[in-house]
């Protein structure tokens, strides 16, 4: 039995429960859906967030299925997390205590943030080449002016790169 279960959740069976991709679909479609889910629909559901095909492939769909069977749906059981019979499976008592941890796709994948990066190094830049060619012209200040010009660069470069990349994953 996981260490805990009588008084709730420890926190260290929240992270063993939740350090499985798998385990953290299955919460999260349960907590989606209203009421009790088939094993069947919630493997075809955790196969289409894990292949983002609709429908999933076969090997994928069966493959979730057995180890949903096998592993996770026990696991998640004994930590009283959900209810289980040989066909549905239903939120359980505890499923509050894990569901503050479980963040949903469709959340923020941090690309406001990487834009608001890019935004404030892209203003840095203007504001530090603003003062460079405002200032006498020597070689500390362009050192030191270089240098931040070129830190900011690196930082547009970085955030630019990761809002790019997750929209082109998504």
């Amino acid at each position: 039995m996981l260490e805990g279960s009588q008084r709730g959740v420890s926190p260290t069976d929240v992270h063993d429960i939740l350090r499985n991709e798998r385990r953290r679909r299955a919460i999260k479609c349960l907590l989606e859906s209203e009421g009790a889910v088939s094993v069947r629909d919630l493997s075809e559901r955790i196969a289409e967030m894990e292949t983002g095909e609709s429908p999933p492939p076969s090997e994928v769909r069966k493959s979730v299925y057995v180890t949903l069977h096998q592993n996770h749906l026990s696991k998640l059981e004994e930590a009283g997390v959900v209810r289980c019979d040989s066909n549905e499976v239903e939120p359980g008592e505890r499923i509050d205590e894990v569901k503050k941890y479980v963040t949903y796709e469709s959340e923020d994948d941090g690309t406001a943030w990487a834009e608001v990066c890019a935004l404030l190094s892209l203003l840095g830049v203007v504001a530090v080449g603003g003062v460079i060619f405002a200032m006498e012209f020597n070689v500390v200040s362009a050192g030191v002016g270089l240098l931040a010009v070129l830190f900011f660069m690196a930082i547009f470069a970085v955030s630019l790169y990761v809002v790019v990349s997750n929209r082109n994953d998504g």
